[in-house]
């Protein structure tokens, strides 16, 4: 429920109350990208923990762990809910209506 409430702060998903409740994309899946979701849903993005790492200063591996973590964000950046979707094996009931 905690990632739902964070989707639906962001306008993400709609949610209903009561008895018949339960959630739906807030906006078009067309308008939503997969970069979006991860980076609610998954703040902080880190392939290795180096905080505290008394390396840290000396690696060389630090920054290119940052950049990796970012070229994986822009390329989700450019795939969509509705992408993900249409490529998906999911059953027909589960996908977002067209």
């Amino acid at each position: 429920m905690k990632v739902v409430n964070q989707l639906a702060q962001a306008g993400l998903l709609a949610t209903v109350r009561g008895r018949s409740g339960g959630f739906r994309l807030g906006r078009a899946a067309e308008d939503m990208t997969l970069g979006e979701v991860v980076r609610l849903t998954e703040p902080c993005i880190q392939l290795a923990d180096c905080d505290g790492c008394i390396l840290q200063s000396q690696c060389g591996l630090t920054g290119m762990l940052h950049q990796a973590a970012q070229a994986f964000l822009r390329t989700l950046d450019g795939q969509t809910l509705a992408m993900a979707a249409r490529t998906s094996r999911l059953p027909q009931r589960v996908l977002p209506a067209e």
